[in-house]
């Protein structure tokens, strides 16, 4: 287990092969003479059996040949990575596994948590060498019509309001998504879209990965609905220390958009 991967920079032998094992990549790293090479596989396609924990370990021998390489070539020899976790590089449509509605006037917050994207880093560099999603989501479309919308991932989510009752999954980051109904009758939560793009990632004292709060808001007039990003970190991000930044600056801290984009 390698409990501070995200705040670490780790140093690399060279003429070994290290396995970085994050969810359901494999990710097998090579460093050579002024040359990093990368090959990478998925365990499972089944976005629910990704619990492993994080483990960056060296090997005997080197393995998995048979993949093809990424191969990064540089004029001084680097033997030192830094590993941090991003949110998706789109947006992420999450669906229920089972209807969920929201009465009028509620409010309630649902925890979502989704795959993280793996970027890898020369120290004191701000644009990684490359990027690989721990699980591989689908694409779906999201949008009222199929001129309208954007393209995005598709993920699933069981709708958990307790916290106590979320699963500690290391390779998954949680968005508390707080939904405020005041439409005159129930909304259903068809599908979320979590816009990846804006959000930060904090680690908390117990090693869990937060982004902050997206907060929807719906009026009764539809064409009113807000998406927020809520300047105040939820609880549990006491004492969390930031280690991933969001791909988009957004100076107002606020999207807007309508219901349709919300809950197509």
């Amino acid at each position: 287990m390698t409990e501070n991967l995200w705040e670490e920079t780790n140093t690399f032998e060279p003429q070994t092969t290290y396995k970085l094992s994050v969810g359901a990549l494999e990710l097998y790293i090579n460093l050579l003479e002024n040359e990093w090479t990368f090959r990478h596989s998925y365990l499972t396609q089944d976005e629910t059996k990704t619990e492993k924990k994080i483990e960056l370990s060296a090997l005997k021998k080197n393995t998995r040949d048979d993949l093809d390489p990424l191969r990064f070539i540089n004029a001084n020899q680097q033997k030192t990575l830094q590993f941090r976790p991003r949110l998706a590089n789109k947006s992420i449509v999450a669906k229920p596994y089972m209807p969920v509605f929201l009465p009028s006037q509620q409010t309630v917050t649902i925890y979502i948590s989704t795959p993280i994207w793996l970027a890898i880093f020369f120290e004191g560099h701000k644009q990684p060498l490359l990027e690989l999603p721990t699980f591989k989501l689908s694409d779906t479309w999201f949008g009222p019509r199929p001129h309208k919308g954007e393209l995005c991932y598709s993920s699933r989510f069981s709708g958990r309001i307790d916290l106590k009752a979320l699963p500690k999954r290391a390779s998954r980051i949680i968005t508390p998504v707080k939904i405020t109904n005041n439409g005159a009758d129930n909304l259903k939560l068809e599908k979320i879209s979590i816009p990846c793009d804006y959000l930060a990632v904090y680690l908390n004292k117990n090693n869990e990965l937060w982004t902050p709060t997206l907060s929807i808001l719906r009026e009764v007039d539809q064409n009113k609905t807000k998406v927020a990003i809520e300047k105040t970190l939820h609880p549990s991000l006491e004492q969390a220390r930031r280690v991933g930044e969001p791909r988009v600056a957004d100076p107002s801290r606020l999207l807007s958009k309508t219901i349709d984009m919300l809950f197509s």
